[in-house]
């Protein structure tokens, strides 16, 4: 098992840390920054620290949901031996003519 995160915790995580994260751990500690920052836009308090760990945060599970929807899955990724032969069977007809 990896290491624990606290989602109350306003630490700085190193890129090994996010890469290790869930992607449910991402979204929880997503969610926690940008409470941090809505709280401290009121009080008046600076959260460039939170708004850069959400921004880090982001471009991880962005990165992911790309991954996902980019990946082949793997019945995908060729055709069938047999669609091969169809098609340089049908190839050679017609350059024959």
């Amino acid at each position: 098992m990896g290491r624990h995160f606290d989602v109350n915790s306003s630490e700085a995580f190193s890129h090994e840390d996010i890469k290790g994260m869930t992607t449910d751990e991402i979204h929880q500690c997503m969610s926690h920054f940008k409470k941090l920052i809505r709280e401290g836009r009121v009080t008046g308090r600076d959260t460039h620290d939170y708004e850069v760990e959400y921004c880090y945060l982001d471009n991880e599970c962005q990165s992911r949901s790309r991954y996902e929807f980019t990946s082949p899955k793997s019945s995908d990724r060729r055709p069938k031996s047999s669609d091969y032969r169809t098609r340089s069977s049908a190839h050679r007809t017609h350059k024959s003519r």
